[in-house]
């Protein structure tokens, strides 16, 4: 099938899907404020060598807000193929792992990563996480995955 027929064939995005990308968005932006100000604020205030692991702390909301903002792009993307999850081979040759159950393994851990931003004392990450497992759950994002999952099945053959 060809890749015209295989767009066709991809349901219309849910509002759910469009929540939960702008939700993921904004909670990225929220981790990218986080790890630039706790850093700055560590460059200023180390006055130790032995606080220089402290720079380290800075460096968590970073990754996640890295992962966040990659899922709310691809998510935000009208073009259906940008919906793929993080690709990872055990092996040479292995094949990497199947939509649409890891994509949403991969945003729930996402999610449980943001629930985790209350260590740091990010709220409002917080509270997204919780909102993000919420919208996960739900059959209409299930249900959008997998058709996606199918189109793109069809579209690599």
């Amino acid at each position: 099938m060809n890749e015209t027929n295989a767009q066709l064939t991809a349901p219309a995005k849910p509002p759910e899907v469009a929540s939960l990308a702008t939700i993921t968005l904004v909670s990225g932006i929220v981790n990218v404020i986080l790890a630039v100000t706790g850093l700055v604020f560590l460059v200023i205030t180390i006055d130790r060598a032995s606080a220089i692991p402290l720079l380290l702390l800075p460096v968590i909301p970073g990754l996640i807000s890295y992962l966040e903002l990659r899922f709310a792009s691809g998510l935000l993307a009208l073009p259906h193929r940008e919906l793929k999850p993080i690709q990872l081979e055990l092996k040479a040759g292995s094949r990497p792992f199947a939509l649409p159950s890891d994509l949403i393994r991969q945003l729930r851990i996402l999610a449980a990563l943001e629930v985790a931003g209350m260590f740091y004392l990010n709220f409002v990450a917080a509270g997204i996480g919780i909102a993000a497992l919420v919208l996960l759950s739900t059959p209409q994002v299930q249900q959008y995955f997998h058709a996606v999952s199918r189109a793109l099945g069809e579209r690599q053959r």
